[in-house]
């Protein structure tokens, strides 16, 4: 049974099971923890760069910025890197983001969460921010296999209106 809380249920966790989820999350989320550089395992194994503007596969390499490829767009000549549109793009510290994300999980606050880090508060906020987006991002628009739904009716006030589609309440 899972507690209503996640943060309840990631702290009943083992530290090993916690960290697998962290792993997990941060893969599905298009992060690499292995790399360093910046550079996204999911980009690394693809052979065709695409443009995230227009979509368009007509791309040449232009160098690199602060170790990560950069590439640029003949179609809508507009530059791109390997992590534009991702979790790490303008990340400062991404070394220390797994370890952000797992104090998240722990349910923190944004300042606890910053201070086992060892990040600022407003960095903290950012990055929350940024999960939480991500988040919303990788979740799936429509539902799949069996879905229940039930009636729930809730009372319309009227109040102060002159034109009442129904008797008045007494």
């Amino acid at each position: 049974m899972i507690p209503q809380d996640f943060s309840d249920y990631f702290q009943g966790l083992d530290i090993l099971v916690r960290k697998q989820i962290v792993d997990e999350l941060l893969l599905m989320i298009s992060y690499s923890l292995g790399d360093n550089n910046l550079l996204l395992s999911s980009v690394k194994s693809k052979t065709c760069v695409s443009c995230p503007n227009c979509g368009c596969n007509d791309v040449r390499a232009n160098g690199k910025h602060k170790e990560v490829q950069r590439y640029d767009c003949k179609t809508c000549k507009k530059y791109f890197r390997d992590t534009t549109g991702k979790l790490v793009f303008g990340l400062k510290k991404p070394e220390l983001f797994p370890t952000y994300l797992y104090h998240m999980l722990m349910g923190l606050s944004i300042e606890k969460c910053a201070k086992q880090t060892g990040i600022c508060v407003q960095t903290s906020f950012d990055w929350r921010h940024k999960v939480l987006s991500s988040f919303d991002q990788a979740c799936p628009e429509g539902f799949q296999g069996i879905v229940e739904s039930d009636d729930i009716f809730f009372l319309e006030s009227g109040k102060g209106s002159r034109d009442l589609e129904r008797k008045a309440r007494k």
